[in-house]
């Protein structure tokens, strides 16, 4: 065994001793009623434990997001599954609709590219709409277009908005808007753990983008959904990240034009 390989696990103990730290912080706001501060803390502390891939379920970093919601987001009666949305000035009647949350979404690639196949294909609800929770980066064309074409909007919250005031923005938009909600968001993200932590509200899905890393918020999720297809990751939200149920989902790949067949 070389000595770098050795180091291991001193290394690991570091990074849950600094996240430990974070999460005393942020309990320690909590105590004294500072919820901004409290999830800016828990934030990191999330952030610092997704470093690593020895332990993939935070039990005290979900309970205290769930104090939050708690004590932030008032509980609303449960989303009926498929209730008929009101239909726009002069366009027809629309159906149930789902909300796509992500934390940030790029020109390409990962969750984002996801997300937006998703919207384009999702036969079940024939609204689509899209939150993104940060101001850092341009709406993609890609995901503008999907949106726009399943009648639906990209949606963000108040610029300059704390933490606080994003989870009570995204917890009402989802309540007026979806019947389902999808979570693409980072896995240290706090916001929609915090919106989601309380009952009623359409149902919230979590995918499980980077399953092996620890990830935020499953505990206020509904389901986590697999989208590799390995027994392994259909394992580990039961048994290592307390995930309530989880099913697969399949990855949705853009349809690329064969070349003409050679002659």
């Amino acid at each position: 065994m070389t000595a770098a390989v050795a180091a291991w696990p001193d290394a690991l103990d570091h990074v849950a001793d600094v996240a430990a730290a974070w999460l005393a912080l942020a309990r320690e706001h909590a105590r004294q009623g500072r919820w901004e501060e409290t999830l800016r803390a828990a934030h990191v502390g999330a952030r610092v434990m997704a470093s690593q891939n020895r332990r993939l379920a935070w039990p005290a970093l979900e309970d205290l997001l769930q104090e939050a919601a708690a004590a932030l987001v008032p509980a609303v009666p449960a989303t009926p599954a498929a209730p008929a949305a009101p239909a726009r000035p002069g366009a027809d009647p629309v159906g149930p609709a789902c909300l796509h949350v992500l934390t940030e979404a790029l020109e390409a690639g990962g969750h984002s590219a996801m997300a937006w196949r998703w919207i384009r294909l999702d036969a079940v609800h024939p609204v689509q709409h899209a939150a993104l929770l940060s101001h850092d980066t341009p709406v993609p064309a890609a995901l503008a277009e999907a949106v726009q074409r399943r009648g639906g909007q990209v949606h963000r919250p108040p610029p300059g908005s704390g933490l606080v005031e994003q989870a009570r923005w995204l917890r009402t938009l989802a309540d007026a808007l979806a019947q389902r909600v999808v979570l693409h968001v980072d896995v240290a993200d706090v916001v929609a753990a915090t919106a989601f932590g309380m009952p009623g509200g359409p149902p919230v899905m979590l995918v499980n983008h980077a399953a092996h890393l620890h990830a935020t918020g499953v505990r206020s999720a509904d389901a986590v959904l697999d989208c590799r297809g390995s027994w392994l990751e259909q394992t580990w939200p039961a048994l290592h990240s307390g995930a309530r149920r989880h099913a697969t989902v399949a990855i949705p790949l853009q349809e690329v034009p064969l070349p003409p067949a050679a002659t």
